[in-house]
């Protein structure tokens, strides 16, 4: 599941311990892997650079879900508090080796990949296997690799898909090797032309429509400007 916010991958946890059968709840980050190295060590650090990817859903460095899972694991709110007041105070926890190993018996286990894996990961299945993936399931795709790779696992899985890859489409235009227009719209245009994949009706509706917001705001205007407007 690739995420950032940890939201989808804490519902499959839910949808477990409702009685789905999961075997493995394989957690997919981008290259600001900060999921990944916490499910790994049991050490949350957001003391880290931050990147603007082209999974940008995923760029997240406070993931707000996962609070939710260590009281799930632990069942103590004055822990959980204690976690999070660390995060406010120094940017860091750790939950400890009892919490780990919980962790890892409940199924979880992650894995990340760079921008370069991403879109070599979008490239490769679409050569192998003629489907075009969006940048976010290309981080999936490549977790659950990676999963199977080092782990030997074979069992049927599935790969979350989150959006249409056209939203997406300089992006994809870079990892099918081709040299994206500058316009937006121009690139749903060429991705349409090269692949043979027809975009979203909606999405390319858009162009049509009239601009309705054209204002830039500041930081410090911001909370004047809601005013006005609610009058």
């Amino acid at each position: 599941m690739p995420t950032g916010n940890f939201g989808d991958i804490l519902a499959g946890y839910y949808a477990k311990k409702s009685g789905l059968p999961i075997n493995k709840l394989i957690c997919a980050s981008n290259k600001n892997n900060i999921l990944t190295d916490f499910i790994n060590t049991g050490v949350y650090d957001k003391n880290r650079p931050f990147y603007r990817t082209d999974s940008p859903s995923m760029d997240i460095l406070i993931s707000s879900n996962l609070e939710r899972l260590l009281f799930m694991l632990c069942n103590d709110n004055v822990k959980v508090n204690g976690f999070m007041d660390q995060l406010k105070v120094t940017g860091r926890y750790e939950i400890g080796k009892e919490l780990l190993a919980k962790l890892h018996n409940e199924g979880f286990c992650a894995y990340y990949s760079d921008e370069n894996a991403t879109e070599s990961g979008i490239a490769e299945i679409w050569n192998e296997k003629s489907y075009l993936c969006d940048t976010h399931t290309a981080v999936g795709l490549n977790a659950y690799r990676q999963y199977r790779t080092t782990q030997g696992d074979r069992t049927t899985t599935a790969v979350l898909s989150t959006a249409s890859l056209f939203k997406f489409a300089p992006a994809i235009l870079r990892a099918l090797g081709q040299t994206p227009p500058k316009s937006g719209f121009g690139a749903v245009d060429t991705l349409e032309q090269f692949t043979g994949l027809s975009a979203p009706k909606r999405l390319k509706e858009i162009r049509e429509l009239p601009v309705r917001f054209d204002q830039t705001i500041s930081r410090s205007e911001m909370k004047q400007k809601v005013i006005d407007w609610l009058k």
